[in-house]
C-alpha cells in the first residue's frame, strides 16, 4: 500500500517508533553528521594564502590590526613580512584592505605625500633623504638571497658659496637569505645601483657591509679592483669544488662515495697579460728589393765674369781697378731608394687562470681500501689532478677510520620519524574506516528501524476478530455434541489469533495494553 503524500507522513512515522527506535536513529543521524565533519575537516586546519607579501613590519602590523578588527584570522610568515588568511577570503580581503589604503607604505616616496604647503625646507630635505633611502632599499631587497638591507645616504647641502662641493656617500647593511653568502656580483650590483641612483655618486663612494659585520666593498676602492677580486676568488672557489667534486666522484667508484672525502687548495695566476712581438727579416741584406727610387744630378763649367773693385780717392772718389774672372766648374747628384723588409708582427694573449701551486687532500675510511689500494689512489689523483711536482704541487692520501655515529643517528632518527609517519597514517586510516563504518551502521540501523516502522503502520489490526475467536473457541469446546475433527478444526483459529496476539504484544507493548484495558473495560461494564 502506497503511504500517502502529506506533509505529516514523516511526523506520523516517528509518533508510532518505539523509544529505542527512535534512540537509534537519532544516534544513526548523529554519526552521519560527525562523519561528514570529519571527513571534510581531516586535517583540522583552514587552507591559508598570503593576501600580502614582502611586507615591512610598519605595514605588516597596520594590515593584521585590521584583519583582527575584522575578526578575520590570520598568520605570519617569512619572518613576518607575509600575511596569510583563509584561501577563499584572499581576494575579497585584498580588495577591501586596499578600499581602506593599507597596506600604507611607510618608506620611499610614499613619504612625499605626507609634506604640505607649510613644510620647512630642511623637513623637505631630509624627507627627500628618507625617501631615497627607502626607495633604494626596497630596489636592493629585489635581489635574489638578499632579505633585508639598510641604506644609510650622506648628502651634502649644495651652496653657493662652494665651488667644490663635497661627494657623496653612502653605506649599505644587508642581510642574506638563510646562511647562503652574498657573492661578489650581488655585491657588485648593490655598488652600482646605488651610485647610478645619487647624483655625484661614484662607486667607490660606496660601502657594503654584512650583518656579520664584514665589510663586502670598502669606501674608496674602486668599483673595477672590486669586480676583479671578487671574480678571481670565485673562479678560484669554483676550480677547487669542481676539481674536487671530479675526484671524489672518480674515487668513489672504488671506496664508496661516503667512503672518501677530497679538499683542494689552487693558488690561480689570475692576471690577464697581452704581448706584441715585431720581427723585420730581408731576403738579401746587401741589396735588398727597391720598391721606389728618384735620382737628381746636376753639373755646370765656365768663366766668371771680370769684377770691377775699388778704393775711395783722397777727395771721397771711387778709384776703379778690373779684376780678371776665372774659370770654374760644379757637379750635383740626388739619390733617394725605398726599400722593402720582410715584418712578422705577433700578439700574444695570456687568459687568466694558470695554475702556480697545486695541493690536494684525500682522506679515505681506513675499512674501505688498503694499504696497496691507498698507493694507487695517490699516483691515481696525481694524473687527474695533472699534479706538477715542479711547481711545488703536493698529493696527500690517508687513511683514518671515519666516525658514522652521526650518520647512524641520522638513519635512526629518519627511521623514527618513518615509522611515526606510517603510524599516524595508520591510525588516521583506521580512524576514518572506524568512523566510516560506524555511520554506515547507524544509518542501516536507522534505515532498518525506519523501515520496520512503515511497515507496522502499514499492517491492519483486526481487533474484533481477535476478540471474537477465543469467545468462539469457548462456545465451541462447551458443545458436547461436535465431533474430534470439527473441534481440531475450530481450535485453528484460536491458536493462529494467540501467536498473532504474542507477536503483536512484542512489537506494539502499547498498543496490545490499550487493547487488555478496553476488553477490561467491556468485561466490566457488561451485565451479568
Amino acid at each position: 500500500m502506497a503511504a500517502p503524500d502529506s506533509p505529516n507522513r514523516y511526523s506520523s512515522a516517528l509518533d508510532r517508533l518505539t523509544p529505542v527506535q527512535k534512540v537509534a536513529l537519532g544516534a544513526a543521524g548523529l554519526t552521519a553528521i560527525a562523519g561528514a565533519f570529519v571527513f571534510t575537516q581531516a586535517d583540522g586546519s583552514t587552507p591559508m594564502a598570503p593576501v600580502y607579501t614582502d611586507l615591512e613590519a610598519r605595514d605588516a602590523a597596520t594590515v593584521t590590526d585590521e584583519l583582527m578588527s575584522r575578526g578575520v584570522d590570520y598568520e605570519l610568515a617569512d619572518g613576518g613580512r607575509t600575511v596569510l588568511v583563509p584561501r577563499d577570503d584572499v581576494y575579497d580581503l585584498r580588495v577591501a584592505l586596499s578600499a581602506d589604503g593599507l597596506p600604507g607604505s611607510s618608506e620611499g616616496y610614499a613619504l612625499l605625500d605626507e609634506q604640505g604647503i607649510t613644510t620647512s625646507e630642511f623637513r623637505q630635505r631630509i624627507d627627500y633623504q628618507r625617501a631615497l633611502e627607502g626607495e633604494l632599499a626596497r630596489t636592493l631587497r629585489a635581489i635574489d638571497g638578499i632579505e633585508a638591507v639598510t641604506v644609510h645616504l650622506a648628502l651634502p647641502e649644495e651652496s653657493v658659496f662652494v665651488d667644490e662641493p663635497t661627494q657623496p656617500t653612502a653605506s649599505v647593511l644587508v642581510t642574506s637569505e638563510g646562511s647562503a653568502p652574498i657573492t661578489s656580483d650581488q655585491v657588485g650590483a648593490m655598488v652600482q645601483l646605488v651610485a647610478s641612483s645619487v647624483k655625484g655618486m661614484a662607486p667607490e663612494d660606496v660601502t657594503v657591509a654584512d650583518a656579520s659585520g664584514r665589510v663586502l666593498a670598502a669606501g674608496g676602492e674602486g668599483s673595477p679592483g672590486l669586480a676583479a677580486g671578487g671574480q678571481g676568488s670565485d673562479a678560484t672557489t669554483n676550480f677547487e669544488h669542481e676539481l674536487a667534486a671530479s675526484l671524489r666522484a672518480m674515487l668513489g667508484r672504488v671506496t664508496g662515495v661516503d667512503k672518501v672525502a677530497v679538499t683542494v687548495q689552487a693558488d690561480l695566476d689570475l692576471t690577464e697579460r697581452a704581448s706584441t712581438t715585431e720581427r723585420f727579416d730581408s731576403s738579401d741584406a746587401d741589396a735588398g728589393v727597391v720598391v721606389t727610387e728618384r735620382t737628381a744630378e746636376e753639373a755646370y763649367s765656365g768663366t766668371e765674369a771680370d769684377a770691377e773693385t775699388g778704393v775711395l780717392g783722397p777727395d771721397g772718389a771711387q778709384v776703379s781697378e778690373s779684376v780678371p774672372g776665372s774659370a770654374s766648374s760644379y757637379s750635383k747628384s740626388d739619390a733617394e731608394r725605398t726599400y722593402a723588409v720582410n715584418r712578422t708582427v705577433e700578439s700574444t694573449t695570456i687568459a687568466p687562470g694558470t695554475v702556480q701551486r697545486l695541493s690536494v687532500a684525500v682522506l679515505v675510511d681506513d675499512d674501505a681500501v688498503t694499504e696497496e689500494q691507498r698507493t694507487m689512489i695517490a699516483e691515481l689523483v696525481a694524473t687527474a689532478a695533472g699534479i706538477d711536482a715542479s711547481r711545488g704541487d703536493e698529493v696527500t692520501v690517508t687513511r683514518l677510520e671515519f666516525d658514522t655515529s652521526l650518520e647512524e643517528q641520522a638513519v635512526e632518527a629518519a627511521a623514527v620519524d618513518a615509522a611515526a609517519q606510517a603510524t599516524d597514517a595508520r591510525n588516521s586510516l583506521i580512524r576514518t574506516i572506524a568512523i566510516g563504518a560506524i555511520a554506515l551502521v547507524a544509518i542501516a540501523l536507522g534505515y532498518r528501524s525506519a523501515r520496520r516502522a512503515r511497515r507496522e503502520i502499514s499492517t491492519p489490526i483486526d481487533i474484533d476478530a481477535l476478540r471474537t475467536a477465543p469467545v468462539r473457541d469457548s462456545e465451541a469446546a462447551a458443545a458436547a455434541s461436535a465431533t474430534e475433527t470439527d473441534a481440531d478444526e475450530r481450535s485453528d483459529p484460536s491458536v493462529e489469533a494467540l501467536d498473532e496476539l504474542s507477536a503483536l504484544a512484542d512489537r506494539r507493548p502499547e498498543d496490545v495494553a490499550q487493547i487488555l484495558e478496553s476488553w477490561l473495560a467491556d468485561e466490566t461494564v457488561a451485565p451479568s
